[in-house]
């Protein structure tokens, strides 16, 4: 009994290291054709994320490699200027301008299921880290290899629509305080840096750009009669030190998203009380 005992806990053991040795997956490939679905696209650029589609040009019962190269890779900044984005493998990170998941993006076989009438199709992943600092870009990808039929190029176009000039001197019309219409502006330090001007003339607070919102400090300041000025938000049951004021532009002005409250925090007297809905016409 003792030997039987001791047999099955061998046994139990074996079986537990073969049940956790690693497997690798091969697929099954075949000699299918593939393609990128589109010869070229044009695209918003929203976010890092990018995919581009590679599909058989067939249906077939077993799988398909694509491997891809990157022919080129150029940004446009908002300046207007272009410049290479650099490639650089995956484990490095930290400089890497363009990181792909993958240059070799594997097809699964048909599945009336999931590809219906269509043709089996996966993407290529590749991200964009710094797209923020871009205006636009185009990337030409080429797919090499003895089973390549049909668009063996891409040609990918990612742009940011054109944002509205900001900088200006506007009319303000207050839907609390002042009371008569009064004059602001914004200038411009960089394509992402903004200063919104009232009480002095070299800025009173910086505001971050994004699209053609301004978002504004909650820490910058400025003093000015005996005020320590700060802006944030105000809505009809008061204002919100904590939660930063919000202007959207257009061609002819700006609204303002959730109010502005721009005084003395801790005295609570300000020279500019608007609720949400406020607006300002470009001079």
């Amino acid at each position: 009994m003792k030997y039987i005992k001791i047999s099955l806990a061998v046994a139990a053991l074996l079986t537990l290291f073969v049940s956790c040795t690693k497997r690798t997956f091969e697929p099954v490939l075949g000699d299918t054709k593939v393609q990128f679905v589109n010869p070229t696209m044009e695209l918003s650029l929203t976010g890092q994320y990018h995919f581009v589609p590679i599909q058989m040009v067939e249906q077939s019962t077993t799988s398909a490699l694509a491997t891809v190269v990157l022919k080129s890779a150029v940004a446009t900044l908002p300046d207007g200027t272009t410049r290479e984005i650099v490639e650089r493998e995956k484990t490095d990170t930290v400089a890497a301008e363009i990181i792909f998941t993958s240059k070799e993006v594997y097809i699964g076989p048909y599945d009336s299921t999931t590809d219906g009438t269509g043709l089996p199709y996966n993407n290529l992943e590749f991200r964009l880290p710094y797209y923020r600092d871009y205006q636009a870009v185009t990337l030409e990808f080429e797919l090499v290899g003895n089973n390549v039929e049909g668009n063996s190029t891409c040609v990918y176009t990612a742009e940011k629509a054109q944002g509205v000039v900001i900088e200006g001197v506007y009319t303000f019309t207050s839907n609390y305080w002042p009371e008569s219409p009064t004059d602001v502006a914004f200038t411009k330090e960089s394509d992402s840096k903004y200063w919104f001007v009232y009480a002095t003339e070299n800025g009173d607070i910086s505001a971050e750009r994004d699209g053609n919102t301004l978002i504004f400090s909650l820490t910058d300041y400025v003093e000015y009669e005996g005020l320590k000025l700060q802006l944030c938000q105000l809505l009809e049951d008061g204002y919100y030190p904590s939660t930063p004021v919000q202007i959207t532009f257009d061609n002819a002005g700006f609204v303002l998203d959730n109010g502005m409250f721009y005084g003395d925090f801790e005295q609570a007297r300000g020279l500019i009380l608007s609720y949400p809905g406020a607006t300002g016409v470009k001079k």
